[in-house]
């Protein structure tokens, strides 16, 4: 493949835009499941927010020391095989959760990765193709969480970046049939030099979407992304570099935070000035 022949774009906007038109071209039927999720997650926030808000409404602002059982009154010893038993469920349940959040999510990398390839895609095959691989994509997320915790405890920026980097390893899974370590890696190899378009791609959409529809707007996107990276990387292509867009998504949200902080310290700062000099 020439460099004339890859499609590359460095645009965020376009990358999301063009993202969403394949997949509700390609693959309506999937589009809608991640709409609905979407929804789904929305609803699920929003409940939880009225029921938290409701239930500090309702708790009386008293004080219940008198009612705090101190170390000394607790029973001498605990019933040790009741404990273990909570915590077995609770992994249990734990374990099962995340099976399931692979199962849902999994089902829309699959279809970035036949998006990338040019294949029209139906719902009822991408939960069947998921659910037979399944083990094999959740290990590759036990892999990716492992390596960006890793990194994290490098004062946290690394695994930031590091997220970013292999945030193509589920599509890199169901397309080029790489598992654990090497999916990762390959994610990492297709995103050099592409960081900022990488973040940006996703980012912008969900800026502009305050971040309702990510179920929508990431597989979308990534299938842009994956596409124009394998294309770049296995040519030996230089990828474009990053367009302002990429580069106010990433730093305009830090910008405006800076802004506002100072605000605030300026603002405590006249308070504290007006309240010394009564």
């Amino acid at each position: 493949m020439t460099k004339h022949d890859i499609h590359y774009q460095n645009n965020p906007f376009n990358i999301g835009l063009n993202g969403l038109q394949l997949l509700f071209k390609r693959a309506q039927s999937v589009g809608i499941y991640a709409a609905i999720l979407a929804g789904i997650g929305i609803l699920i926030s929003t409940a939880a927010n009225v029921i938290d808000t409701v239930s500090k409404m309702n708790t009386p602002d008293y004080d219940t020391s008198p009612y705090v059982m101190h170390a000394s009154s607790t029973p001498s010893s605990v019933n040790v095989g009741v404990l273990i038993a909570v915590l077995v469920g609770v992994l249990l349940v734990a374990v099962i959760t995340m099976l399931v959040s692979a199962l849902l999510y999994g089902v829309l990398e699959y279809t970035s990765a036949k998006l990338a390839q040019g294949k029209n895609v139906t719902l009822g095959e991408a939960l069947s193709a998921t659910f037979k691989r399944l083990p094999g994509y959740f290990w590759v997320y036990v892999v990716m969480f492992v390596k960006i915790f890793l990194w994290t405890l490098l004062l946290i920026v690394p695994g930031i970046i590091m997220a970013v980097r292999y945030s193509l390893s589920g599509i890199v899974f169901f397309a080029e049939n790489k598992r654990g370590n090497a999916a990762v890696k390959r994610s990492a190899e297709l995103t050099k030099g592409a960081w900022f378009t990488t973040f940006a791609g996703t980012g912008l959409w969900n800026l502009i979407t305050l971040g309702m529809i990510p179920w929508v707007i990431t597989p979308s996107a990534n299938a842009i992304l994956y596409r124009q990276f394998k294309a770049t990387t296995d040519s030996g292509s230089k990828k474009q570099g990053a367009h302002w867009l990429s580069w106010l998504t990433f730093f305009g949200p830090l910008v405006l935070f800076v802004i506002l902080f100072g605000f605030i310290i300026l603002f405590a700062l006249v308070i504290f000035g007006l309240w010394l000099a009564k």
